[in-house]
């Protein structure tokens, strides 16, 4: 019996993102549940590729893969970028070996990479896997053949976020909240990108005049990058400077009622997961290519308000569950219907607290598409029924790395509009704020 060899290419030290300290082992999971059923017929070997390897380690580690002779190798993690380890495995591997490459949201960022790796590995069979529909649209664009690119959302461990009533009621115990209270929350970084500042105005605008207001609690760290797209970037604090003074200057009917918890260990996220009633973001960030947050949330029974952004349309596969504010471009900004998100508040409290056969229920849909269980069935057809050939990145990667590279602290600034974004910003992301299909 002929066996496919598989080369999983992966850091064995924990990602330097902490969503893809998550990410990355559930993949890892996929692939070794993938191996488990296959009755021996395929192989997984690991080998060890990081960001503070010597060049000679690289080196060696590249020749012990060559000398595998995998026939597909699998690069997990958004980091290190491939182009180091091919750089020297191109000469090394044989003709026919296939190339999938797990792809997160900062590839944008690494335009030029990309584009390096495009002229090392012509005319190969390759893959490319992204997290959302919006995502594979964006990345499909940098390519000359689309084909090339194939949707798998970041698999989710459903049996860490699940919903258990019994859970629940102790974990609302425990944080001291009220049967009757319904709760509002966000876990995620706090930054500029996640519009922190307009999701607590907005809730403010709902509820500074309710008697009996629902509960906003956030959690987090603060994230200082600003809008690097646009040249904007923050001294250290100002950000959180911001979201104190805003936390001070609450209307008294809700001083009580929004709270910053700070950062949240794995089992702490769980338990506010399953104590909330509603998951709410109006993210726009530029690597927004997914959302682990609002999912981890949903499967743990609640509902969701996001922005029609990016990877968060892909959990709109339920309008009761998920509902989604639409955001435009508009005079070269980013907006979106702040009015709905509002309205949207209002309605998910006066709907009251949904009861435990509605949250199962959740659970249950979501755990349809996003469990480690569907990413298993999704990377397996992928990678087993053959790949396109890999015909080169188009034109559009090359302009980009072009803007990267001759304003890499701005690269898509427009030149007269303060804080706004030029044509070619609209044109890469128009998949991101285009409308997602009931």
């Amino acid at each position: 019996m002929s066996k496919t060899k598989i080369a999983i290419v992966v850091a064995t030290n924990p990602s330097i993102w902490q969503s893809c300290r998550i990410i990355t082992p559930n993949i890892d999971k996929c692939y070794r549940h993938i191996r488990d059923q296959s009755k021996g017929s395929i192989e997984l070997e690991y080998f060890n590729y990081h960001n503070d390897q010597s060049e000679l380690e690289l080196l060696d580690e590249v020749k012990r893969t060559a000398a595998w002779s995998p026939d597909i190798v699998v690069f997990m993690d958004h980091q290190p970028h491939p182009l180091a380890f091919l750089n020297h495995f191109k000469d090394l591997a044989k003709a026919t070996v296939r190339y999938v490459f797990h792809v997160y949201g900062d590839f944008t960022l690494f335009t030029t990479d990309w584009l390096s790796v495009g002229h090392m590995i012509p005319n190969s069979k390759c893959q490319f896997i992204a997290a959302s529909n919006k995502q594979v649209e964006l990345i499909s664009s940098f390519m000359e053949n689309p084909d090339n690119v194939f949707y798998c959302p970041f698999p989710v461990d459903t049996e860490r976020f699940y919903f258990d009533p019994k859970q629940r009621k102790q974990a609302r115990k425990d944080l001291g909240i009220k049967d009757d209270e319904h709760v509002f929350l966000y876990t995620g970084r706090l930054s500029p990108q996640k519009r922190t500042v307009d999701l607590i105005r907005g809730f403010v605008s709902a509820f500074k005049d309710s008697k009996k207001p629902p509960l906003l609690i956030f959690a987090g760290g603060f994230d200082h990058l600003g809008v690097p797209y646009l040249g904007q970037y923050l001294s250290s604090n100002e950000y959180q400077s911001n979201i104190y003074q805003l936390l001070s200057n609450l209307p008294e009917n809700l001083k009580a009622r929004v709270h910053y918890i700070g950062s949240l260990d794995p089992e702490e996220l769980v338990s506010y997961y399953m104590a909330g009633d509603t998951f709410v973001s109006l993210s726009l960030h530029n690597d927004e290519d997914y959302g682990m947050s609002p999912i981890e949330s949903l499967l743990c029974g609640s509902r969701a308000i996001l922005t029609d952004w990016a990877g968060y349309g892909s959990f709109a596969i339920d309008r009761e569950f998920c509902e989604l504010v639409p955001v435009e471009f508009t005079n070269h900004r980013l907006t979106y219907d702040l009015k709905l998100f509002i309205d949207l508040l209002k309605r998910n409290e006066q709907a009251g607290i949904q009861n435990d056969e509605v949250r199962k229920q959740i659970h249950d849909v979501y755990t349809e598409k996003f469990s480690i269980a569907a990413g298993c069935k999704i990377i397996e057809n992928i990678i087993l029924k053959g790949s396109c050939d890999f015909k080169g990145f188009s034109n559009k990667l090359m302009t980009m790395s072009a803007l990267f590279k001759s304003n890499p602290y701005s690269p898509f600034g427009h030149s007269r509009l303060p804080l706004a974004y030029n044509s070619f910003y609209e044109d890469i992301y128009a998949p991101y704020f285009r409308p997602t299909q009931k």
